[in-house]
């Protein structure tokens, strides 16, 4: 059985970073896909500058959850950080899009929207997770390396780019979680995950 991510993160933990102005609260990925009604990946391929905003208007690349149809436009800020931690997109920029609404949709700095160009591993993890894919059994090395997190082993160093933290509530995890933060690695480990086309690895939990 797969122990999933927690219902509560805060990312970054373990690698404390500037905070944000906008003070964004991160909910993990798995919830997202929990909380969301219709999940689509898009590609924006009309930008309007419509009363100081950007409208953007989009073509669906791929529709995982719910009503494909149901955001009509984007709404952006024309410069990169707007005021209400709004941001701009561009034309040609490929999104997945988390929403309960319907009509036009507002980015900001603090939504949950995922930004391929910055996240590209995300698409194939929202396919595999969407197909119910319980990940393969990784083995190797836990190393904290220039602020990531990464698993060494016989195949290279691959790093990790999501992993279950202290809330995931069980006693492999949480061990594992509070050598972490002690900064006692490298250590052996097993986990279950999916390893990405680009070599990345999404960490779904541990073996019982």
């Amino acid at each position: 059985m797969l122990k999933l991510l927690p219902t509560t993160v805060l990312l970054g933990f373990l690698f404390p970073s500037l905070a944000s102005a906008c003070s964004c609260g991160v909910i993990p990925f798995h919830e997202r896909i929990g909380l969301a009604s219709d999940i689509t990946h898009i590609k924006v391929v009309e930008l309007e500058n419509k009363e100081g905003r950007l409208r953007a208007y989009f073509e669906v690349v791929e529709s995982f959850k719910g009503d494909p149809n149901s955001i009509s436009y984007l709404i952006a800020s024309i410069n990169p950080q707007g005021p209400m931690c709004q941001v701009t997109v561009e034309k040609g920029e490929e999104l997945i899009l988390f929403s309960n609404q319907t009509g036009p949709l507002a980015l900001h700095l603090c939504d949950s929207n995922i930004r391929l160009a910055r996240k590209p591993g995300y698409a194939e993890v929202l396919q595999r997770i969407m197909s119910n894919d319980a990940g393969e059994l990784l083995r190797g090395k836990l190393v904290n390396s220039f602020g990531g997190l990464y698993l060494d082993n016989d195949e290279g160093r691959n790093r990790i780019i999501e992993w279950p933290v202290k809330d995931f509530l069980t006693n492999e995890v949480s061990e594992h979680i509070d050598r972490l933060r002690s900064d006692k690695i490298p250590f052996e480990i097993e986990m279950l995950g999916y390893k990405l086309e680009d070599g990345t690895i999404y960490w779904l939990g541990v073996p019982n």
